[in-house]
């Protein structure tokens, strides 16, 4: 099996992958532990930085938000100790969504929501607290497909 290239891995991080590098990694990263352990690495290294930019770049939104109030369930991917949350959609764009949930989240953390009929795979991308027990968190969204159900 190919692994993901350090390289790639760190530009995936910055959002600075070309999307035809990008593509693929979601699903080698939902099946591959050796990947998803040096991502988790390479996000340590660089979350403090990446906090930084998050919060420069939270302010210069390209995309427009739609407010919304929608119920869903979020699940951590990179971690078998997590069951699902639940959590309230506050808002979405063209490449994010803010949630409200009663957990913190690390930034760069992956993530499913399954969301009216939808389920969206991303990263978090800041968590903070806005009342005692409550958080809210932006994810940024690498894909979305249709909810099927059995």
């Amino acid at each position: 099996m190919l692994h993901i290239l350090d390289e790639d891995i760190e530009l995936h991080l910055l959002r600075q992958l070309p999307s035809d590098r990008e593509a693929p990694l979601p699903a080698h990263l939902l099946s591959c532990d050796a990947c998803r352990a040096r991502l988790n690495k390479a996000q340590q290294h660089l979350q403090s930085t990446l906090l930084a930019q998050t919060n420069a770049l939270r302010e210069r939104r390209r995309a427009r938000r739609i407010p919304t109030d929608d119920a869903g369930t979020l699940s951590v991917l990179n971690s078998s100790k997590s069951d699902p949350l639940t959590i309230a959609v506050l808002d979405v764009s063209a490449g994010g969504m803010k949630v409200r949930l009663n957990k913190r989240i690390d930034p760069l953390t992956i993530v499913q929501v399954a969301l009216k009929g939808t389920v969206v795979t991303g990263d978090i991308r800041y968590c903070v607290t806005v009342a005692h027990g409550y958080f809210h968190a932006g994810i940024c969204i690498w894909e979305m497909h249709p909810l099927i159900t059995h």
